[in-house]
């Protein structure tokens, strides 16, 4: 009867310990960084979800500030019905520059770098089916202004558009006011201290951003980024302005990083990274001027967590 006790004992240590491999294993390759996409996808600003009353409307706030106000009788299912019953909203708040890099959402239109005064995203949803804004309602939203949003200018409503003219560039936002792809009429109005807001009424659903352009800039022509990556396909480069919401990616081609949009004698950073085997390559060249057309600049990357690059990042103000 000992024998078979032991016998016992012994098989369930080693099933326990199968099972304990098991989900490792599992968790190690679920957790291993392939590419790019993996990348952001892990480490993009978190999804919010709010339930509010169709019928009713409300008020619903993000974690970090940003505010809608929603209201009664809002929306419409996609052939013009009225949503009924529990609406839910998704949200996402991208309000510095290291959301908008993390969240692969750079600051762009056209060809042209923007400057940001916050970004978000706002998807209501009734049984899974995306409702739109009721003809002749507005969706309010109030966003939070930081120390990097300078002077008193109004920004202006920005819509998500399919990329265009810069192959390292995964959107592209449309001017509202300029018939942007999802509607959208109104202009960003600063609100005065101690509200210290951006507000804006929106008719269309989806992603949106507070935006300006920049105040003429004098664009470098033929700006080489060169770096020590394993692939080309697999690496992106961006350039961060320093004091200001800017988060352009560097344009590429077959040949490398080549760039004719980042505007000279405008203090800023580049961040060039990759993914190696799993691994994160990350490097920068801190507080650069660009003074001319046709200059290269080199960037060494090494080995770094997602931990230590977020934090990175963060020091780039």
């Amino acid at each position: 009867m000992k024998q078979n006790f032991l016998k016992q004992i012994a098989v369930g240590v080693l099933f326990s310990t199968i099972i304990i491999a098991c989900t490792k294993n599992k968790n190690t390759t679920e957790s291993r960084l392939t590419d790019l996409e993996s990348f952001f996808t892990r480490n993009s600003v978190p999804l919010q979800t709010f339930e509010i009353s169709a019928a009713t409307g409300g008020v619903i706030t993000g974690a970090n500030g940003t505010k809608f106000t929603i209201p009664a009788a809002a929306f419409v299912t996609t052939n013009g019905t009225a949503a009924t019953g529990t609406i839910q909203i998704e949200v996402k708040e991208l309000l510095t520059k290291t959301d908008l890099l993390l969240s692969n959402k750079p600051t762009i239109s056209g060809t042209l770098p923007l400057e940001s005064g916050g970004t978000w995203l706002f998807k209501p949803t009734m049984a899974g089916q995306v409702l739109r804004i009721a003809p002749g309602k507005l969706v309010n939203v109030n966003i939070p202004r930081d120390t990097l949003q300078g002077g008193t200018g109004d920004m202006f409503l920005f819509n998500a558009a399919p990329a265009q003219g810069n192959p390292n560039n995964p959107i592209n936002w449309g001017d509202a006011r300029r018939g942007g792809t999802i509607g959208g009429v109104q202009n960003i109005v600063p609100l005065s201290s101690p509200t210290n807001n951006y507000f804006c009424g929106l008719d269309s659903v989806g992603w949106g951003n507070a935006d300006r352009f920049m105040s003429m800039p004098n664009y470098a022509l033929g700006t080489v980024v060169t770096g020590n990556y394993t692939s080309l396909t697999n690496t992106t480069c961006f350039y961060l302005y320093k004091g200001k919401k800017i988060v352009w990616p560097v344009s590429k081609n077959s040949a490398g990083f080549l760039d004719g949009h980042i505007a000279k004698n405008q203090v800023g950073h580049l961040v060039m990274f990759e993914i190696v085997n799993g691994q994160l390559m990350v490097g920068t060249k801190q507080n650069m001027t660009i003074l001319a057309n046709n200059e290269t600049h080199n960037i060494t990357m090494s080995a770094t967590s997602e931990a230590a690059f977020k934090t990175l990042l963060q020091s780039l103000l």
